[in-house]
């Protein structure tokens, strides 16, 4: 499902945003997709919004955003 619905993404260098590198992955993914959302359940380590425009939420907040939009 994942190959014939997702989509490849170039790879966009994304550093030092986060305090934790290893989140740094995650938010170039974000980037590069023009994500509208990125889930997380660590938002402490990831800024509020990313200049794309992309929310940085958890799960509860995600599911809160579908299910008004129904």
């Amino acid at each position: 499902m994942l190959r014939r619905r997702g989509n490849l993404l170039d790879q966009v260098p994304v550093t030092h945003i986060s305090p934790d590198p290893d989140d740094d992955k995650f938010i170039a993914c974000a980037v590069a997709g023009k994500a509208d959302f990125l889930v997380t359940g660590n938002k402490r380590h990831f800024p509020q919004t990313l200049q794309t425009g992309t929310r940085i939420v958890n799960a509860a907040e995600l599911l809160e955003v579908i299910t008004l939009e129904l």
